[in-house]
């Protein structure tokens, strides 16, 4: 473990387990320490990547909109929080993750004398920044913060438009374990092909699209099968469509997931779909889902939609884009890597290459640790000085 600069990692509920590349970034630091602050657990401690410093102001037993709007009123107290804990571990910098959590934390590190960086996901710039409130206060974060990460040119896009001055905007890939998704060349498996799709079953991720796709698809292939993983507040909306769609019996719904059980998931999957869409209330993926990375990192091809930075995280001579929200052109694009299983391997080889030069752990985490250099060579300025 290193002994150089502590980097205090802010989450206000630590982790959902959809957010799985905060826990590969705190888990992978080369030079610099890495310790938790929370307002409360909901995984258990053994999983903890880092030590874990639980604070005061829960909202335990709230949920999504009802927690954001409740911890929106006790800022001020969540702020006071934060800052005793600052002032008793005294970190180099904290690093806060969603721009919701990021403001209480910045502001908190600026009464401490500290500088802090503030990585944005999706839901915090599109659903949360629709809001006055909000966008107040993610104006004044892009004052206080020495770095506002994005994870990738769409999203920095959106956050410049919100305000964030450019020379505080860093663009900064999600981080893949590679060890955790080893390469297997495309293999024929006679007269079955599985499609998989793993996400959360919200709006934004498209499952509909899928289902949708998958039912015109199979009419005329007895061996194209679907699988989905994941649970969500629209799975039993989903479920039933799989039963109105007329190939009910080769969709299955597989509910969340071991990371072993996703890993023979994987290896067992032929095609990865992930249309992605903005949801009606404006939801968006925040870069692109971490699942499009690791169904590359593994050689899947990949169907998914042109979406936010979809068309960024996923190789051009590996994956296939439709247009968001078509059906029609993304029942087109499966058929065409049904028909076309000579391009497999070389799309499946683009998309690794892809995932290794981009998103490998350690290059993201270097040129992480290399920005906190910058911020700290320089306090309270932003990260080109």
């Amino acid at each position: 473990m290193s002994t150089g600069p502590l980097v205090m990692h802010y989450r206000s509920l630590f982790l959902p387990a959809s957010e799985t590349f905060t826990r590969t970034l705190i888990a992978h630091h080369q030079r610099y320490r890495a310790e938790v602050v929370t307002h409360e657990r909901v995984t258990p401690s053994s999983l903890d990547p880092a030590p874990v410093h639980v604070l005061p102001e829960s909202a335990s037993g709230l949920h999504g909109l009802a927690r954001r709007w409740i911890w929106a009123a006790r800022l001020p107290q969540r702020r006071a929080v934060i800052r005793s804990a600052l002032d008793r571990l005294r970190p180099a910098l904290i690093h806060a993750h969603f721009g919701e959590d990021a403001v209480v934390a910045s502001a908190a590190a600026r009464a401490s004398g500290l500088p802090s960086v503030a990585a944005f996901y999706g839901y915090d710039a599109t659903v949360l920044a629709r809001s006055p409130f909000w966008r107040r206060r993610f104006r004044r974060l892009f004052v206080d913060a020495a770095a506002v990460l994005a994870e990738g040119p769409a999203m920095a896009e959106r956050l410049a438009a919100l305000g964030c001055p450019a020379d505080r905007l860093v663009i900064q890939p999600i981080p893949i374990d590679l060890r955790l998704f080893p390469f297997r060349p495309p293999a024929p498996r006679g007269e079955r092909t599985m499609l998989l799709q793993a996400c959360r079953f919200v709006e934004k991720k498209g499952v509909d699209l899928t289902i949708r796709a998958f039912a015109r698809l199979a009419a005329d292939d007895a061996g194209l099968h679907l699988r989905l993983i994941g649970d969500g507040p629209e799975r039993m909306s989903l479920e039933r469509m799989a039963r109105q769609s007329g190939a009910a019996d080769r969709i299955q719904f597989l509910g969340a997931r071991t990371h072993a059980e996703y890993a023979r998931d994987l290896a067992e999957a032929d095609i990865f779909v992930q249309p992605s869409r903005t949801a009606a209330n404006g939801d968006g993926e925040g870069g692109a889902p971490t699942t499009l990375l690791e169904a590359q990192a593994v050689g899947l091809p990949i169907v998914a939609s042109d979406h936010a930075d979809l068309p960024w995280v996923v190789s051009a001579g590996g994956a296939l884009l439709a247009r968001e929200g078509d059906v029609a052109q993304l029942a087109e694009l499966l058929g065409h890597l049904l028909a076309h299983r000579e391009e497999w391997g070389r799309r499946a080889l683009a998309g690794r290459r892809h995932v290794v030069e981009r998103h490998a752990v350690g290059t993201v985490i270097g040129s992480l640790e290399r920005l906190y250099d910058r911020i700290l060579a320089s306090p309270g300025r932003g990260p080109a000085a």
